[in-house]
């Protein structure tokens, strides 16, 4: 259900965000859609980490991957405040929308870090029936959004 409830939430994001006329101004699209992809992108480094995955940067990768490519158009799929503060040194966004995108994307970091370490302590031995109920729920919830992207 937790699965089911991640990718209809993912799938309702991501046509509001390629309509970009229901979230209202087009530049509060594009902060929703650095939100997203940022909070996506640590959690899926955390929630591996935690687990021990050696997979951990092919995760990560392949996130990144999906998340450029299902976003990129719409907020030119920054993600990281060093890209966008690169870009802004660069010209190719002006201070004040760096700015906002950065405060975005360290917020919703934090959030998502916050959210992972909710979930608990996750040894490369867990299984399912260790871990705590909330933190299975929040663990289906954003892998179920992702894997709808």
């Amino acid at each position: 259900a937790a699965q089911l409830a991640g990718g209809a939430a993912a799938v309702y994001v991501a046509q509001a965000l390629r309509q970009r006329s229901v979230l209202g101004t087009p530049f509060q699209t594009k902060l929703l859609a650095e939100a997203f992809g940022t909070a996506s992108l640590v959690a899926t480094a955390c929630l591996s980490q935690q687990g021990g995955s050696k997979l951990q940067p092919v995760a990560v990768g392949g996130l990144l991957l999906a998340s450029v490519a299902s976003l990129g158009d719409v907020s030119g799929a920054h993600f990281n405040p060093m890209v966008t503060a690169c870009l802004m040194f660069h010209g190719s966004i002006s201070r004040e929308d760096g700015c906002n995108y950065i405060c975005v994307q360290l917020a919703t970091a934090c959030a998502a870090s916050w959210l992972c370490c909710c979930a608990g302590p996750v040894e490369a031995s867990t299984t399912l029936a260790e871990m705590p109920s909330a933190g299975i729920c929040g663990v289906e919830v954003v892998f179920g959004g992702l894997l709808a992207l």
